[in-house]
């Protein structure tokens, strides 16, 4: 049949698009139904073939006229409305949560719960200046002129090396060969099986911080007039150093850490100014390092120790890239992000540009462990007490803090793998050993605080309005005046209740008229005495 030509000129709604809620778009014209179809009286204005789209076909983008919802196709979230559009806060708030459930479930054992068993050896008899873990092998030496030489997996001590004659501010080991480093500015190469000296290197300067890299068969060593020198490893090497840069820093070193060649060859050392360096060791050959980066911090005055953290931890570039973060000696940590463009990077300093970790607790030792998604820090409490922080690297925030029994500030800290070793300034090593989920029954865990979450902010509520009396008095009697009702009233005398006005009239006037018998009995009294 012949289609009626719509009334006004065409254009108008067919029967088939009443349902303005869904998502609808005119397809083109088909073959069966041309202009040549149609009468001429009808080519005028045609009407167009409305139809619902073909789940085939790609439906335009079109914005419902209706309040209501757009239809979406099947297996896709339905659209918003412009009132249900997420703010940004929340989005933002979401992403951090989601990053943070991604990293955490990448933690593995007893690192993601806590769950540490703890060992107390007696050390030194004083302060544990530095400690080094080789293996199941821990080496610590303090300021008693001992180094010493522990089995982690027992907690016994295997020998004592007595060869220096002042405070050993540095340990390291290489296979056989134990490295000390002391303030009788000597360097003693020790047999790790017989315990017996390979030789001695006399730096003519009291050593303050020594790492060493095995790759590049060098010996880093920080010193008290500010040098920065590199020594040959080994039975075989020189007693010369291989290189030596004068006024390295503005102060005596604090500390001197390597960062492993598969995050670039790069060397952090802090100094008691308050600088942290960064320099770029460039290949790993024995050439002079550069300085990349020169930090430092007006509000604190000495820079104890440092950790790296890449920006790519699957690419091993020469420069850096990522995030220095320093401890300072003794408030707070500071951490410094450095731009991506390598080519570009220039010394040059920093002044409190860093993001603060804020804590009440002091800080003097920190490290990255567990594959690089946590960072651990010792800390101590304002009556002595030493904790172990840790953060997750990713959202920067405390997971849990544990509380070793009777550990005393730490001094010193070492980790690698599933143990984290504190040296006290008492002389004692509190070992911490990350056990797996299995194998945590019938052992004595150390004590795990977790942080408080926040309370979530509560709107106060209005004050109740008071329920009008009802029916309180008894009608047209002497409950009130011309016949209203007066609501009952308490009984005076209670603590933070208010009297009414004909309670308030009445203590008046006992108020005044014990006022009058006063004044009266004055009178008298005075009369009589006369």
């Amino acid at each position: 049949k012949k289609k009626k030509k719509p009334k006004g000129g065409g254009g108008g709604a067919s029967e088939h698009s009443t349902n303005s809620s869904a998502n609808i778009a005119p397809l083109p014209p088909s073959s069966a139904t041309t202009p040549a179809d149609v009468p001429e009286r009808q080519k005028v204005s045609p009407v167009p073939t409305v139809r619902e789209p073909s789940p085939q076909a790609p439906t335009p983008s079109v914005r419902p006229t209706s309040p209501v919802l757009a239809a979406a196709p099947a297996g896709s979230k339905p659209l918003l409305r412009v009132s249900q559009v997420v703010p940004p806060e929340e989005i933002k708030r979401q992403e951090h949560e989601d990053s943070r459930k991604k990293e955490l479930e990448k933690v593995k054992g007893g690192w993601k719960e806590g769950l540490f068993k703890q060992t107390m050896m007696e050390g030194h008899k004083s302060a544990i200046s530095c400690l080094f873990i080789s293996g199941s092998c821990l080496l610590s030496g303090g300021f008693d002129g001992i180094l010493k030489q522990w089995d982690l997996t027992s907690g016994d001590m295997v020998r004592s090396l007595g060869g220096h004659t002042s405070a050993v501010r540095g340990v390291w080991a290489d296979q056989d060969i134990f490295y000390s480093g002391s303030e009788d500015c000597l360097i003693v190469l020790w047999d790790a099986k017989s315990g017996k000296q390979h030789r001695t290197i006399n730096c003519f300067t009291p050593i303050r911080a020594m790492a060493g890299d095995a790759s590049a068969g060098l010996l880093y060593t920080g010193h008290s007039d500010r040098s920065l020198r590199a020594y040959q490893i080994g039975e075989e090497g020189k007693d010369e150093e291989v290189f030596k840069l004068k006024a390295a820093h503005a102060a005596a070193f604090t500390g001197l850490q390597l960062v492993p060649g598969s995050q670039g060859h790069l060397l952090i050392t802090t100094d008691e100014a308050g600088e942290c360096v960064l320099w770029d060791l460039g290949d790993g050959s024995h050439m002079v390092p550069s300085p990349i980066w020169r930090c430092t911090h007006a509000n604190e005055e000495i820079a104890r120790t440092a950790c790296w953290l890449p920006l790519d931890r699957t690419s091993a570039q020469s420069g850096a890239e990522g995030t220095l973060m320093v401890g300072y000696d003794p408030s707070e940590i500071q951490a410094w992000t450095f731009p991506n463009d390598v080519d570009s990077y220039e010394p040059r300093n920093l002044s409190v540009e860093g993001a603060g970790f804020p804590d009440e607790e002091m800080r003097a030792c920190l490290a990255i462990c567990h594959d690089e998604k946590l960072m651990v820090s010792a800390s101590t409490q304002p009556d002595g007490a030493g904790n172990l922080v840790v953060r997750l690297l990713a959202t920067e925030e405390i997971l849990y803090t544990v509380a070793p029994e009777d550990m005393e500030a730490a001094a010193s800290m070492a980790v690698k793998d599933k143990y984290v070793v504190f040296g006290g300034l008492d002389g004692w090593i509190t070992l911490l050993e990350a056990l797996e989920p299995s194998k945590v029954k019938g052992q004595e865990l150390a004590r795990v605080i977790k942080p408080t979450p926040p309370k979530p902010k509560t709107v106060p509520k209005p004050p109740a309005k008071k329920a009008a009396a009802k029916n309180s008095s008894v009608k047209g009697g002497g409950g009130g005046k011309d016949g209203k009702e007066v609501q009952k009233q308490k009984e005076p005398g209670v603590a933070g209740e208010k009297l009414s006005a004909g309670d308030a009239k009445y203590v008046g006037i006992a108020i005044g008229v014990a006022l009058m018998a006063v004044f009266v009995a004055k009178v008298v009294a005075n009369f009589v005495f006369q």
